[in-house]
């Protein structure tokens, strides 16, 4: 009898023999090893490019704010090969049960993971599957979200799931990263619009290493059981569409194409009223002759100064925040948008008809995400709709509809598009709309494009000399244009033109070669006719074609 068989008879439990483990290879491109442990390392061009293990862990503490993130306790581990593209692991312990289902598909793996909550009583209000650490050379470039936990768990951003996509912080729900070696790209599978977020933290001690999270905030309740699953992608080719195309056929296959029709000739902003304005010959703060909406002969003017310089810039038509003039009760710009004075609502067949004849399109501000009430006796309120409520979204609609109704093509959406309530309540918004109104939201994320477009604003940088779109949103228009084909955005510009030399490149110039369409102010229009008319011929085909 050998010494090892003599042992194991004598000490039946003093000796675990841990499985082989599992290897996954590709011809040129990684090579995947999984253990009992989970994936636990990937190499390519035989170099280590990820290492650690892949388990579960309890993050419920960026839901309660109680407790601390850390992973389950895990008694027993196992590992299943099912064919040579596919291996099962299994952990458990007294908290959670996991099964790990990885199925392997040249650079990519998919790993779903049923996670059971054994729990009697607590839930799990937020999973994190974790573990791997990859060794990037150096730091990584590309969209890779990184929150502090004690910053998703402050009370006011874990009830509002701000870090977790969809949100204004974390508007991607895939994420990439690459150094000159190689690059990473992940992708949800069949998340929908639940929150998710690829968090990656810095690790090891190098300023290239970064842990990946994969944080999914759906309760599990106690005895309760949840599927996730997410798509990672390692490969030599760092281009970051590659990275990303398996983010972009779930999206496409998620939510599918835009649901209306672009139009990327120039708009005009008009924004028509103030508090400072407000008189006692001018109660609603209209400012400017050419604004008075309210007066006949102020519709008139307003006509005569925006509709030439529309019309001759090859434009589309002009969207008019504080249509109703300046609310002393507060709430601008008001979420009941279509409620105007009746000294306004008088002038609006001649506002339409002037319009109509030159072939352009009346627009307006919008509120749609938020009712709005009596907060005290001098002040109003304001409280975010129930997409879920279908009379929330029916009382919404008939807003839109009332100034539809009444001639109005175009929307700029204020304080809206950054949650998943905002994307439900414009997918509603659309289905009713049709495909020829045109929406602007002005909080844009990845899963609200299909419904509506973008609105953004532009800088320069006086040292740089370089254009940027406010809230650093110009590699997620770049990526948005490729993601979501046919999608259009509006940018007003924030450059002071004074300071520019003649050699510069002008501000509409930057939009247009970004495909942006340019607001141009109602007191500038005219003037800027034949600039926009010579970009238009420039950049466009047609009003819904860029030039390629």
């Amino acid at each position: 009898m050998r010494l090892w068989h003599a042992v194991a008879v004598l000490l039946p439990c003093a000796i675990t023999w841990a499985a082989e483990p599992f290897v996954y290879r590709t011809a040129g491109g990684p090579v995947f090893s999984v253990t009992e442990a989970g994936l636990s390392r990937i190499e390519l061009a035989g170099q280590t490019v990820a290492t650690g293990e892949w388990h579960a862990a309890d993050a419920s503490y960026v839901r309660t704010n109680q407790g601390r993130w850390a992973p389950f306790t895990v008694t027993e581990r196992t590992i299943e090969k099912v064919a040579d593209d596919r291996v099962v692991v299994r952990h458990s312990g007294p908290e959670m049960a996991v099964r790990y289902d990885y199925r392997f598909a040249g650079e990519d793996v998919v790993i779903s993971a049923r996670a059971e909550n054994l729990r009697p009583e607590q839930p799990v209000q937020c999973i994190s599957y974790e573990g791997l650490t990859f060794l990037f050379a150096d730091k990584p470039e590309g969209h890779m979200v990184s929150q502090d936990p004690g910053w998703l768990a402050w009370p006011g951003h874990a009830n509002e799931y701000r870090g977790f996509h969809p949100s204004f912080e974390n508007r991607l729900g895939g994420s990439y990263g690459a150094d000159a070696r190689f690059g990473v790209g992940t992708s949800p599978v069949r998340a929908g619009l639940s929150y998710t977020a690829f968090l990656w933290y810095g690790g090891q001690g190098s300023p290239g290493a970064r842990r990946l999270h994969y944080a999914i905030p759906t309760p599990i309740p106690p005895g309760g059981a949840l599927t996730h699953a997410m798509r990672l992608r390692v490969s030599a080719d760092r281009e970051w569409k590659h990275l990303l195309a398996p983010y972009r056929e779930e999206f496409t296959a998620q939510f599918g194409p835009v649901r209306y029709n672009a139009d990327h000739r120039p708009l005009s902003q008009a924004v028509l009223a103030d508090d400072v304005s407000v008189k006692p010959d001018n109660p609603l703060g209209f400012h400017g002759d050419a604004r008075r909406v309210d007066l006949a002969d102020g519709a008139q003017r307003f006509c005569d100064m925006v509709v030439p310089g529309l019309r001759d810039g090859g434009g589309q038509g002009v969207i008019i925040w504080a249509l109703g003039g300046w609310e002393r009760r507060g709430a601008m710009y008001r979420p009941d948008f279509d409620v105007l004075p009746p000294e306004v609502e008088r002038n609006l067949p001649l506002l339409k008809a002037k319009f109509a004849e030159a072939g352009l399109r009346l627009g307006a501000c919008a509120r749609p995400g938020e009712f709005v009430f009596r907060g005290n006796w001098t002040q109003d309120w304001t409280l975010r709709i129930n997409a879920g409520d279908q009379a929330h979204l029916e009382v919404m609609w008939g807003r839109f509809k009332r100034l539809i109704d009444q001639g109005f093509g175009l929307f700029y959406c204020d304080t809206f598009g950054a949650s998943v309530e905002d994307v439900k309540a414009m997918r509603f918004y659309r289905e009713k709309m049709g495909r020829d109104i045109q929406c602007f939201v002005e909080h844009p994320l990845d899963v609200i494009l299909p419904y509506a477009g973008c609105y953004m604003e532009v800088n320069r940088d006086p040292q740089t000399k370089r254009y940027s779109i406010f809230w650093g949103l110009d590699r997620f228009w770049e990526i948005a244009q490729w993601l979501c084909p046919g999608v259009q955005a509006a940018a007003v510009s924030r450059v002071d033109e004074s300071k520019l030399a003649p050699s510069d490149e002008r501000p509409y110039e930057f939009m247009m070669r970004q495909h942006l369409t340019p607001f141009s102010p109602d007191w500038r229009v005219k003037a800027e006719a034949a600039e926009l008319r010579g970009l238009c011929a420039k950049y466009l085909l047609a009003p819904d074609r860029w030039r390629p």
